[in-house]
């Protein structure tokens, strides 16, 4: 009696959760999909993320074939499933999509200098990030009578170092040098006046709750810089692979709106 009861319960929660023209899925499908892809089948609205996926592969098989484009070889999908390590089946979609993005969407996007150049500056990863280098006077508590007294000095020209060596209350190994630091590291209070700075200014006395700062910048530069002629084909090649994302994207939404899709999760 209870193995009955627990057939007939696990029929009564199976149910068809999309239709794809001719094709349904059901409920058992998509969980079965989320734990392959080693996420929480329980969670309702990841599976309608995965049904959404499962509906889209769908259509992308459907119009590969409807193209009439040749069949992809099982030693194919074998060959590929090294590089995608998904299943069988997953990986035969990767490789229409992939067709269908060549023969679809590759032709329409065209990716100008300008482009290059745009995401170049945007990019500290190829353009570097502004940093400074840097020597400080750090005086700690209550130190506005000292503070007043170091720039002092300093505008009397005595040296950087000479006058931290007497007023400074933190010394990195007996030195007030404490290298390069970008500018978007600094907190609030330093990051907007050491950002107006160039080489050879002295900035403060800047207040702090731990104390007071005077800072002298060495250098200042753009750490990390990569020549853009370098990394031109890189950038490239990350544009044309977004824009080609986005496209493919809009196609597929309007080739999904030529086919009966009802979702029911």
């Amino acid at each position: 009696f209870i193995a009955i009861s627990i057939n007939l319960q696990a029929k009564v929660i199976d149910s068809i959760v999309a239709v794809v023209d001719d094709t349904t899925i059901m409920r058992s499908d998509v969980e079965t999909k989320a734990e392959s892809m080693g996420i929480d089948s329980m969670d309702p609205a990841i599976l309608r993320q995965v049904l959404e996926l499962m509906v889209d592969d769908i259509i992308i098989k459907k119009t590969y074939y409807g193209y009439g484009l040749p069949p992809v070889s099982p030693e194919e999908v074998r060959s590929a499933m090294k590089e995608t390590n998904l299943e069988f089946e997953d990986t035969l979609t990767v490789i229409m999509r992939q067709s269908l993005v060549s023969m679809m969407v590759k032709s329409r996007v065209v990716i100008t200098n300008a482009m290059i150049v745009e995401f170049y500056n945007n990019n500290p990863e190829y353009c570097g990030r502004d940093s400074l280098h840097l020597k400080q006077i750090f005086i700690k508590d209550n130190g506005q009578e000292n503070a007043v007294s170091a720039m002092a000095e300093l505008n009397e020209g005595k040296s950087f170092d000479e006058v931290a060596k007497k007023y400074s209350s933190v010394l990195v190994s007996g030195s007030s040098d404490i290298g390069w630091v970008a500018i978007g590291d600094l907190s609030p209070d330093l990051r907007e006046p050491l950002s107006r700075a160039n080489a050879g200014s002295i900035v403060g006395p800047l207040t702090t709750k731990d104390g007071m700062l005077i800072f002298q910048v060495n250098e200042r530069t753009m750490f990390g810089k990569r020549d853009p002629k370098e990394v031109q084909d890189e950038i490239k090649n990350i544009l044309l692979d977004r824009y080609q994302k986005d496209v493919f994207k809009y196609w597929l939404d309007r080739t999904r709106s030529e086919h009966f899709v009802g979702t029911y999760l």
